[in-house]
């Protein structure tokens, strides 16, 4: 796999290619649906090696990583491949 670069949030980023990213600020909270992650026109979107390609989830709902990190494996063939983690 790649190098993770640490990312902070809210972020987003458009475009073509393949990232990989991580960040430990993911919400944990089982009642906090305001913070989400949601892709479209991605080839792979990969979060601690779960596919939540081109869907909505709330962040609650992705296990963290053994060390506290997500893990995050973007890919895009096409300039207008989206994510947004709020």
């Amino acid at each position: 796999s790649g190098e993770y670069t640490e990312i902070a949030l809210p972020f987003s980023y458009d475009g073509a290619g393949e990232y990989y990213w991580k960040t430990d600020q993911f919400s944990t909270d089982p009642n906090d649906w305001s913070r989400y992650v949601n892709s479209w026109n991605l080839d792979l979107l990969e979060i601690n090696a779960t596919d939540y390609t081109n869907v909505w989830v709330a962040q609650h709902q992705i296990p963290a990583a053994s060390d506290g990190y997500w893990y995050i494996h973007y890919k895009s063939g096409v300039s207008w491949g989206h994510v947004e983690i709020k």
